[in-house]
């Protein structure tokens, strides 16, 4: 009845860790939670049933014009890097189960043979420092695998708005190279009212000369500005994993499909802090260098020994049965270092920890103050500045038809009036990184310092005037 009875214990004991995997399924969901909660953006659960779906869902949208909350929807589907980071949460939900597994018990024996008989020895030993540290242990996983996850979600935020940082440049590059269609053709219409001015000999050479020369810039202005347009598709092209025909995709026009609620900016520092994924890492790897402190006099009694049961059958006397186990003496290595060690760990953790907070605090200030800033600047260019260039070249024309000024004041003037609509691009582009910037902040991951040197002006200094 015993052995029966200790035979249903271990089948029991078996079926409950092949179970563990299992049991820890609920991890991987709430992770896609978090980052649907954090990003606005659906991540599916990874079945081969739901990636059957999701291209089926992905395909038709790349033969209709992309909008950026659908290229944020194939990145997650398309970019292998996705698949890659919840295979490393598997690792650390596999690691945190083999954390609760009891070790293996270790079966000796041997065996002598004599002339009048046999000796068998026999013993059964458990590891004692595993039984001691299993809970420990499992708890340092735990801390693993929370730092794992708080990762993750880092890399899915941080992929959610590299994609709309880059549909915002490559909508912004679209946009000034349609600027610089327009001034080649204002260039080409000067030049062709300057050769007829020439052909009459109302015009010197000189005069000629430079024309064709503002018109030759200005074709090469538009040529960088459709360069920059085929590489900021490409770096969008790259995010969303497409290659082959599904790189054919098209860009749908601005339509303002997500709002930015800034909400109170005076807490920016505290919504960031409370928000940061680092810092809810470093938490978990505080927790995971805890669990090793003052460990060390106890892995230096208790290392690599064990405790168990011991039997012996003899010629003469039979069978014998005791308890076995064994202990170091810590004589040469008391644990000392290894308690130092991880102290001295810890405090690096704890002091990177204080350094991380201070820095995205100061990144909380920058972001907010750089938001402000780009807004209103765009807000007086929209409203004043460039409603001031488009009356110019209304108050040009009326004087034109009066006979009151030239055919090259009104070229003049419109082609002032496109510098500013491309700095206009320049001023939204920012916004809309600045904007970016703030809102992958508040969903917990601290975007580069730098924002991009290309602006979409940048051709217009090739143009002259």
């Amino acid at each position: 009845m015993r052995g029966n009875r200790g035979l249903y214990l271990w089948v029991l004991g078996l079926c409950s860790c092949t179970a563990g995997l299992e049991n820890t399924a609920h991890i991987e969901r709430d992770v896609r939670t978090r980052i649907e909660h954090r990003t606005g953006a659906e991540v599916g659960d990874g079945t081969a049933d739901w990636q059957k779906r999701a291209e089926a869902e992905c395909r038709p949208w790349l033969r209709e014009p992309l909008t950026e909350e659908r290229a944020v929807r194939v990145a997650l589907i398309r970019n292998a890097s996705v698949h890659a980071s919840f295979a490393r949460l598997g690792i650390a939900r596999a690691d945190l189960v083999q954390a609760g597994l009891i070790a293996n018990p270790i079966l000796d024996l041997n065996a002598k043979f004599f002339r009048f008989g046999s000796e068998v020895e026999v013993g059964l030993a458990q590891p004692f420092l595993d039984l001691l540290l299993r809970p420990r242990r499992r708890a340092q996983a735990d801390a693993d695998l929370r730092a794992s996850e708080a990762r993750i979600v880092e890399e899915m935020v941080a992929l959610v708005y590299s994609v709309r940082r880059a549909f915002a440049k490559q909508r912004a590059a679209q946009s000034a190279f349609e600027v610089a269609s327009h001034l080649v053709r204002a260039a080409q219409s000067s030049r062709e009212v300057m050769d007829s001015l020439a052909a009459a000999g109302n015009v010197i050479k000189p005069q000629q000369t430079e024309q064709e020369i503002v018109q030759s810039r200005a074709q090469l202005s538009m040529a960088r500005a459709e360069a920059q347009q085929i590489e900021a598709r490409e770096d969008l092209t790259h995010l969303l994993g497409l290659f082959g025909e599904d790189a054919a995709w098209t860009l749908a026009p601005a339509s303002g499909e997500r709002r930015f609620e800034p909400g109170d900016l005076s807490q920016a520092e505290a919504r960031a802090v409370a928000a940061s994924l680092l810092l809810e890492q470093r938490y978990a790897q505080i927790d995971a260098v805890a669990q090793r402190s003052g460990m060390g006099a106890t892995e230096a009694i208790f290392g690599g020994r064990s405790i168990g049961l011991a039997a012996k059958r003899e010629v003469e006397a039979g069978w014998g049965f005791g308890p076995a186990g064994s202990l170091a003496l810590p004589i040469f290595d008391s644990g000392d270092v290894r308690d130092e060690a991880a102290e001295a760990a810890l405090r690096v953790e704890l002091a990177e920890l204080t350094q991380d907070a201070v820095e995205v605090r100061s990144t909380a200030r920058r972001l907010r103050e750089r938001w402000i800033s780009r807004s209103r600047e765009l807000r007086y260019r929209n409203a004043v500045l460039q409603p001031l260039h488009t009356q110019l070249v209304r108050d040009v024309l009326t004087h034109y038809n009066a006979m009151q000024v030239g055919p090259f004041d009104v070229f003049s003037a419109r082609i002032r009036e496109l510098r500013a609509q491309a700095e206009l691009l320049d001023a939204a582009y920012e916004a809309d990184l600045a904007r970016l910037d703030l809102e992958e902040l508040f969903a917990g991951h601290a975007p580069r310092e730098m924002q991009e040197e290309w602006r979409p002006s940048m051709f217009l200094a090739m143009s002259g005037e």
